[in-house]
């Protein structure tokens, strides 16, 4: 079986939070060195805190007493020496011989005449004895204080320094114990502190035989609280420090049984006198909460899980807890898991695992409690519960269970004449426009923040986009009912961007002004959501800054763009994805103002939209050329996306030229609604059948 001790820990920067109170056994305690100690009268009537149980994150609980003697097993009407001394439950304790002879080491109690000393040298040290077993009864609230037995010493010879003064003989049985914190508490009363005080240094010896001190040293006189002991024999009454004493630091217990020592360091026999009583072993293990945050949110989004690791009452230091939580299946760990919280621990939370690990955990002396997160995500719509079976811990009790639901997202569906969504302002707002008319809705305060370089993703039917304004800047998924999802920052990204679009392939391509990244957006990828290329954005004399792009059918492998050169002229652009260069491809010969977002159909043709006055321009990329298509609404602070396979189907009003039929003459025209591609017929229509065109044909 292994031995026990305290485990090691680095150094490392620790955040305490401010001590509560403590309640029901060291209710109220405050700490001093090495201890802590009993409350003031007022801090004693503070609420009794729940006992160790989840569902309390913060909230210190109470320890639970494993062991303890009350030195009560005795007739009570004889002084008892320590060594021969035997609990209720068969335990027996024993002390170096100098703290059992010389006025040391009786158990006795103020009832039992002080002419009745034990092996005290005098009436008088023997008349002592019976003050502070008295005083230790009234600090206890015992029925009858008079009654109450502890061991004392009155000090009739100098002992010697550090000297074994309590000891168990035989190991304590301490059933499930292992992998917990232990502490101990005592209570002591002390005499002639002026002198010198009792200098108490506990242990707990493992079944090796190896003794480890737990928290500091304990100066029995510290307390601030007296009682007033009646005169006996020639002694006058006087005032008794007492307390109750409770280690600042805690062991991470191994074994199925535990012994006790305790030596004095102080060797005097001048002063150096008290009593002890009511010594008990304490589990004092924190306790461990998880929880997540939203709890409900839609497939491949990330949810903060918290773990909270909360103090015992008591608030002693706890050196080295551990545990390792195997999320249920279908959760992993986000690509960015954004490890954080408050805890001195050392977390293991790699992308895309299974299990979050956590080691060398700390909890200093009077912290309450700390905590750790990590992101987590799903790409499969379920509920999940992480509870107490998918947790290992060593050194906490177990978590209760921590529900989170992933929701599939609505997404949109790609029919002809898709309408262009421009996406601006702060907070978020989408406006779906009919391309055709200019018509348009809006949706305001979708997100908080402005979501821009927008790009619609035909492999899963997804608009993404990035939030600007603050930080830390993230990617979202958005969908046709306004929803928005934030997939959290992609690794290696700490910009935004104000230029995007999703090309054919499922790669999101996003730039700003100064560089460009290709991000992977195809669903099931290895490598979904992370940087596949990135680069310098430069441009080159005559490329005017642009604000969008968008891939166009059959426009090859480029991004299209349209800028505005000097004179106010619209400037054909378009991005190599290849040589990752801006190349001017031509002027559109037509004024066109800032424009802030693009649009692409399925027959080729690229849709400006200007911000100061909303005219929607189609252009031909091949031809190089523009032509007023609708006017729609003005913008700021925006980009569009569309699916660029849904065909803009038209109907033009097919005159003599005369008519003005062209969409250059500004021909009447409308957008055939139901109307499938290659289709002929429509549900609003009037003939046998209705075809579609790009333009007006005079001579039809």
């Amino acid at each position: 079986m292994r031995a026990w001790g305290i485990r090691g820990s680095r150094t490392r920067v620790r955040r305490a939070t401010a001590a509560l109170s403590v309640a029901a056994l060291v209710a109220g305690m405050f700490g001093i060195a090495g201890v802590v100690m009993a409350p003031t009268e007022a801090q004693a009537a503070a609420p009794v805190s729940p006992r160790m149980a989840p569902g309390n994150p913060g909230t210190p609980s109470d320890p639970s007493v494993l062991f303890e003697e009350d030195f009560e097993n005795v007739s009570g009407t004889a002084p008892v020496g320590l060594a021969a001394y035997t609990g209720a439950d068969g335990q027996r304790y024993t002390a170096d011989a100098v703290w059992l002879q010389n006025c040391n080491g009786q158990i006795v109690n103020f009832n039992i005449s002080y002419t009745n000393q034990g092996n005290c040298g005098s009436a008088v040290s023997s008349a002592n004895l019976r003050q502070l077993t008295y005083a230790l009864g009234v600090h206890s609230d015992a029925t009858d204080p008079n009654a109450n037995d502890a061991v004392a010493a009155y000090t009739e010879g100098n002992p010697g320094a550090n000297a074994v003064q309590f000891a168990t003989v035989d190991p304590i049985p301490l059933a499930s114990a292992s992998g917990r914190f232990l502490t101990f508490s005592v209570d002591t009363a002390a005499k002639n502190c002026q002198v010198s005080p009792p200098l108490y240094q506990f242990s707990f010896v493992s079944e090796a035989g190896t003794a480890t001190p737990v928290g500091g040293q304990l100066n029995a006189c510290t307390s601030s609280e007296t009682v007033p002991a009646p005169a006996v024999g020639g002694v006058a009454a006087a005032d008794v420090s007492v307390g109750t004493y409770t280690s600042n630091g805690s062991v991470l217990f191994d074994g199925a049984s535990l012994g006790i020592r305790m030596v004095n360091a102080n060797g005097s026999g001048v002063g150096n006198d008290a009593a002890f009583d009511n010594i008990r072993v304490l589990d004092v293990t924190p306790q461990l909460d998880k929880s997540f945050s939203p709890t409900s949110l839609y497939v491949g989004g990330s949810s903060t899980l918290t773990f909270t690791v909360t103090n015992t009452s008591e608030l002693a230091a706890k050196a080295g807890w551990s545990f390792t939580d195997a999320l249920p299946t279908g959760l992993t760990v986000a690509a960015q898991p954004n490890i954080g919280g408050t805890c001195d621990a050392d977390t293991t939370a790699a992308p895309g695992a299974s299990s979050i690990s956590i080691a060398d955990g700390n909890l200093a002396a009077g912290q309450a409690s700390c905590t750790i997160t990590v992101d987590v995500t799903s790409t499969t719509a379920a509920a999940y519960v992480n509870g107490p079976d998918n947790v290992t811990t060593v050194g906490l009790n177990q978590p209760g269970e921590a529900p989170v639901e992933f929701r599939e997202q609505p997404a949109f569906s790609c029919t002809s004449n898709a309408p262009g969504l421009l996406y601006q302002n702060i907070p978020g707002s989408v406006s779906t426009i009919d391309l055709v008319t200019g018509e348009y809705e809006t949706q305001p305060n979708i997100f908080p923040r402005n979501i821009n370089a927008t790009g619609f993703n035909i492999l899963d039917g997804y608009v993404y986009g990035y939030t600007t304004t603050t930080e830390p800047y993230e990617m979202v998924r958005v969908g046709p009912d306004g929803s928005v999802q934030s997939l959290g920052q992609v690794p290696g990204i700490e910009t935004t961007f104000h230029v995007g679009d999703v090309d054919a392939d499922g790669h999101y391509w996003v730039a700003n002004t100064t560089e460009w990244y290709e991000i992977d957006l195809v669903p099931g990828s290895p490598t979904y959501r992370t940087v596949i290329d990135s680069g310098a954005l430069t441009f080159p004399t005559g490329v005017p800054a642009i604000a969008d792009w968008a891939a166009v059918p059959g426009g090859g492998d480029y991004l299209y763009s349209v800028g505005t050169a000097a004179g106010g002229t619209g400037v054909l652009v378009r991005f190599n994805l290849d040589t990752h260069t801006l190349e001017n491809v031509g002027s559109l010969d037509v004024p066109i103002s800032a424009v802030g977002a693009v649009y692409a159909d399925a027959d080729g043709f690229l849709y400006s939209s200007s911000n100061a006055d909303g005219r929607i321009n189609r252009i031909d990329i091949q031809d190089v050329t523009a032509t007023l298509f609708a006017e729609g609404p003005a913008s700021a602070q925006n980009d569009g996306a569309r699916c660029a396979s849904s065909p803009i189907l038209l109907d033009f009003g097919d005159a003599p030229d005369s008519y003005g039929t062209t969409l250059a003459a500004d021909g009447p025209r409308h957008g055939i609604q139901g109307l499938a591609a290659g289709g002929a017929t429509a549900p609003l229509m009037l003939g046998g059948s209705v075809d579609s065109e790009t333009d007006g044909a005079p001579s039809a």
